[in-house]
């Protein structure tokens, strides 16, 4: 690895880190909230997102390349399953007592931040002193690699992530109030029973479920079994509708519709005029040029976003070491670099050792240095910004992940740009 690379990485990084440290400097200072933060994920999700993968795909991606990019949606499944498989592992081996600790061990390996930082890091990379970056079009078409890679990993992160994360019935039984309150109340004891002892801790390690059942009468047992049928019903529907509804999120919609105007020829022309076509001005054209301007700022606020995420960790942790009504959820340090082994340091160098296969292989051409470029980028993010939100929003506890989410930020300060640098080498 070139010395020039790596300041070129650094370099690269650094504008994203800026943008970074400002927001969560404005958060710390009280002049952007949690509101606020909660806002700008809204208008992402609903309008810059879309707008993005919609403009970058129909721009960028022809019918005629578009079936070569099968390989974006697999990879994007692979760094999934690879990342979940090996958190499965970390929480089988370490056994952490606390569901707030072991479902987001299982999710933060899996989903890594797919859009935000890669689409910044791209936007700063473009016409650098770097041969890739300066040739025509090299931005347009990574940024056009990376929505496509983001159509799967957008509805991964709403069904599977957000499936991981909620609370299940068989550790969260909610049969009566009152058998729920003695529940927790029981769970509390026992954990602040154990919460310093990792051996007594395992030796105590049972499930919710078969607490709740020794709690109970055979009155409320046999009671419970009588609603069950009743209840299985609502269930399955309910599980149906969530099943579904990342397939109606605005940015799955976005680069399914943004496909499908790719592969029709004529109805591409009414929005975007290639280079060469008759059409000098498209129809559509302002269309077109309305989701290109919202798009447009999915990165400065991707980073902005990132910034109060960290920000909320800290907050989210110094609220834990202040609370003395009970023991701190937080991640007991072998988990946490656990995590960050597998995020930063396995599925990277998985990825590397995969490379120069898959182009032998013909799987990736390579002549495609764009898409080669994206595939490893997309190895080296951290931890999706998401999951912080998901974890609040689902099992109304923040301080377990964004601990962990910190920490790891700090360590992909060092981390990205070092693979950054090594991928440019190999590419």
């Amino acid at each position: 690895m070139e010395w020039s690379l790596f300041l070129l990485s650094c370099t690269t990084v650094l504008p994203v880190l800026l943008i970074v440290l400002a927001s969560f400097t404005l958060k710390r200072k009280g002049i952007l909230t949690d509101t606020a933060m909660r806002d700008i994920g809204k208008l992402m999700y609903n309008l810059f997102v879309p707008g993005l993968i919609f403009s970058e795909i129909v721009r960028a991606v022809g019918a005629s390349t578009l079936v070569s990019l099968w390989i974006l949606p697999v990879m994007c499944f692979f760094f999934t399953a690879l990342g979940m498989g090996l958190g499965w592992l970390l929480v089988v081996f370490l056994r952490p007592k606390r569901f707030a600790h072991r479902r987001p061990a299982i999710v933060a390996p899996a989903f890594g931040n797919a859009t935000f930082l890669p689409f910044s890091i791209i936007a700063v990379l473009n016409g650098a002193d770097w041969s890739l970056s300066k040739t025509p079009g090299f931005a347009t078409t990574a940024s056009a690699y990376i929505a496509v890679y983001s159509i799967l990993f957008d509805m991964m992160v709403f069904s599977i992530a957000e499936s991981l994360l909620t609370p299940t019935a068989l550790l969260f039984p909610s049969s009566s109030s009152s058998a729920s309150s003695s529940l927790s109340a029981a769970e509390d004891d026992r954990l602040q029973h154990v919460d310093g002892d990792e051996e007594e801790e395992e030796e105590h390690y049972y499930d919710l479920a078969s607490l709740s059942q020794q709690q109970q009468t055979p009155q409320q047992l046999q009671q419970q079994q009588q609603q069950q049928p009743q209840q299985q019903q609502p269930a399955c529907s309910e599980r149906l509708v969530n099943m579904l509804a990342p397939l109606l999120s605005p940015p799955f919609i976005a680069g399914v519709v943004a496909i499908l105007v790719t592969l029709i020829t004529p109805v591409r022309s009414l929005f975007y005029a290639a280079p060469g076509s008759a059409t000098s001005v498209p129809p559509l054209s302002f269309l077109f040029s309305c989701l290109d301007v919202l798009g447009r700022a999915t990165v400065p606020c991707g980073l902005i976003m990132l910034g109060l995420g960290i920000s909320k960790a800290v907050d989210a942790g110094s609220n834990s070491r202040s609370n003395s009504d009970g023991p701190e959820p937080r991640m007991r340090w072998p988990l946490i670099i656990g995590i960050i082994l597998i995020k930063l340091f396995v599925v990277p160098a998985t990825m590397l050792a995969l490379h120069h296969p898959l182009m032998s292989l013909g799987l990736v051409p390579a002549d495609n240095r764009t898409l080669q470029f994206v595939l490893l980028l997309e190895s080296t993010m951290p931890s999706a910004v998401n999951l912080v939100l998901l974890s609040e929003l689902k099992m109304g506890q923040t301080v377990a992940i964004s601990h962990m989410y910190l920490v790891q930020y700090s360590c992909a300060i060092i981390t990205i740009p070092t693979l950054l640098a090594i991928i440019m080498a190999i590419v």
